[in-house]
């Protein structure tokens, strides 16, 4: 008699639990991501951005506007990967909610102006060109195989058929870098950001080669600029204080 009275009770206790779980999973992973993982998913967005898996990044910037809904940097770096995704609505979208935050934000409004002024908004764009994608995981290719002459040939081919992609010219400026050729890396990454000024790989590696060449005030100047426009980006952050606290050492020599 006991297992009788019981087995009722386990039926209605298993499927309790069932109902508790299937609403979650009805609608998204229980496994949510918490505020302490933002860093990590901010990091995540920018790596998987600059490889070029623009879905992929916005799919992290995502989560942590989820997390955190008025993050600023969240919101430029997911309007800019609808850009690299040919979403300009949906870009403009995201930089005019930024910019209701944070009238003053210098980054969002210069990235809407510019998608507006090109009208691009207005008008269908056309896919990536597959050929151009190959072109420039060929260049990756011969750059990881330290074939660095190979490789700027074939970025700088990829750069006059993708204007509007920052990639080719940062990824040409590390393959010269690789080479040895800093000075030659440190012009690049400057011609970068004189089209692409909000593109935060190409500030990084800047100042990274400018400290690689010695170049320490010009890296604390390059390093300070670049926190005015991004400053909640911990990377950023560490060469500011790395270049600073290197140009203080060199005054006290």
């Amino acid at each position: 008699m006991k297992y009788f009275y019981h087995r009722p009770l386990v039926r209605i206790a298993l499927l309790a639990a069932c109902f508790t779980v299937l609403p979650c999973l009805l609608t998204q992973p229980c496994a949510i991501e918490s505020v302490e993982a933002i860093p990590d998913l901010m990091e995540k967005g920018r790596a998987l951005r600059l490889e070029g898996r623009h879905l992929k990044a916005a799919e992290a910037f995502s989560k942590v506007l989820a997390l955190t809904p008025d993050n600023l940097e969240a919101l430029v770096l997911f309007a800019a990967t609808q850009e690299d995704l040919r979403k300009p609505k949906v870009a403009d979208e995201a930089y005019s909610k930024a910019l209701e935050i944070d009238p003053g934000n210098v980054v969002a409004r210069r990235n809407r102006d510019q998608l507006n002024s090109s009208r691009e908004i207005q008008k269908p764009l056309p896919p990536r060109s597959r050929y151009r994608e190959g072109l420039l995981n060929n260049g990756l290719r011969e750059l990881e195989a330290g074939r660095f002459d190979r490789a700027v040939e074939i970025f700088g081919l990829a750069s006059g058929l993708q204007v509007g992609d920052p990639r080719p010219l940062l990824y040409s400026a590390i393959a010269m870098e690789r080479q040895g050729r800093v000075n030659e890396a440190i012009s690049q990454y400057e011609q970068v950001l004189a089209t692409f000024p909000e593109y935060v790989p190409a500030w990084t590696n800047l100042i990274i080669a400018l400290l690689a060449s010695g170049d320490r005030e010009g890296a604390n100047k390059r390093a300070r600029k670049a926190l005015e426009m991004f400053p909640n980006d911990h990377r950023i952050r560490y060469l500011r204080s790395f270049a600073a606290k290197g140009l203080s050492r060199k005054k006290e020599q």
